[in-house]
């Protein structure tokens, strides 16, 4: 009796194990993604704002001034906005996790008392919700952008109107195949 209660402790250690596991590589997956609609959206962003414009400083060189050999010249126009790396889309992705909740949070309480003080009807509030979620989400995500991202609150703006729609895309191509195939597969 004794060992089937100690291997029945051993497979819920195991199964927790995996549960863990599984949890933690979701976890990174979805950062991952995140990461990459973020820089995808910066890209967007930089190929609508075109090249920075930067003095060349090649043309005010004097070989005569220094002993340091003079700079290369630019061979390609630097970016409005710098592209972030992996780790760093990856933050902006975990900290708009961890900071969306706050502001949804808020949301739903706003939208609550709204309708609670117009007598609207109870049906409505889902939709006040998400219309009250995206100003408060997307200046949230301008304002991370901005912090992580050396570039300015309109341009971090711009990239947060992108990721947006980015987002937007992919959340209505998803819901497009699942239907699509739903139909399929329906009787």
């Amino acid at each position: 009796m004794r060992t089937s209660v100690v291997a029945g402790e051993t497979l819920m250690g195991i199964a927790g194990l995996f549960v863990c596991a599984g949890g933690l590589i979701g976890l990174v997956a979805a950062l991952l993604v995140g990461s990459v609609i973020v820089r995808a959206a910066v890209a967007l962003a930089n190929r609508i704002l075109g090249p920075a414009e930067v003095p060349d400083t090649f043309g005010q060189w004097d070989d005569w001034d220094s002993d340091e050999p003079a700079p290369k010249p630019r061979k390609h126009k630097t970016r409005v906005i710098p592209e972030p790396g992996l780790a760093t889309g990856m933050l902006v992705t975990l900290l708009s996790g961890l900071v969306g909740p706050g502001g949804i949070v808020v949301c739903a309480v706003l939208a609550r008392e709204a309708f609670n003080d117009l007598d609207g009807p109870d049906e409505l509030v889902p939709l006040a919700f998400l219309i009250l979620l995206l100003p408060i989400g997307f200046g949230l995500l301008t304002l991370l952008l901005s912090m992580l991202l050396p570039t300015t609150f309109w341009r971090a703006a711009r990239v947060a109107f992108l990721h947006y729609l980015i987002v937007f895309a992919l959340a209505l191509g998803t819901v497009a195949a699942a239907y699509l195939a739903w139909e399929a597969l329906a009787p």
